[in-house]
């Protein structure tokens, strides 16, 4: 009677430990010990939760507008390493200039190994940006190459 490898971590020392909702992974034994679990629907969820928390808490007159760029931020983040740069950086600029108590929960979810996986160069510098912002700083400026006193 042969078994399958897959479910029996015959193959080649490596099994699948199956899956449960969203979380899936496989173990890889050997000179190594590698245990790969994904949750990236429930994680990306988590990760705007605070975003959307300060998007409900957001003034009436802005709640609406603030609430479709969060849809269409979702959406976005949806599509994975397929999403459009420019458009996340966008809705990211929008989103923190109607709802500036999300600043500090936007550079957190997109400090995130998920979103920051995702993030392009626009929208890691509009992150930057706002970082800047947070900390009282400037955003980045092209430095002079003429040496500063202090």
């Amino acid at each position: 009677m042969s078994e399958d490898p897959e479910k029996t971590g015959g193959g080649g020392g490596a099994f699948h430990i199956g899956s449960i909702g969203n979380v899936y992974g496989d173990m890889v034994t050997g000179g190594q010990t590698k245990i790969n679990l994904n949750s990236s629907q429930t994680e990306s969820r988590n990760a705007i939760a605070d975003i959307a928390q300060a998007v409900d808490r957001a003034p009436p007159e802005v709640k609406n507008d603030a609430s479709g760029k969060l849809t269409d931020l979702k959406a976005e983040i949806g599509k994975g390493k397929k999403s459009d740069d420019g458009a996340m950086s966008r809705l990211i600029k929008g989103l923190v200039d109607l709802v500036p108590g999300a600043t500090q929960a936007v550079v957190s979810a997109f400090g995130t190994p998920l979103l920051g996986a995702i993030a392009g160069p626009l929208t890691k510098k509009v992150i930057k940006e706002i970082e800047g912002h947070m900390s009282g700083g400037q955003p980045d400026q092209e430095s002079p190459d003429e040496p500063q006193t202090v």
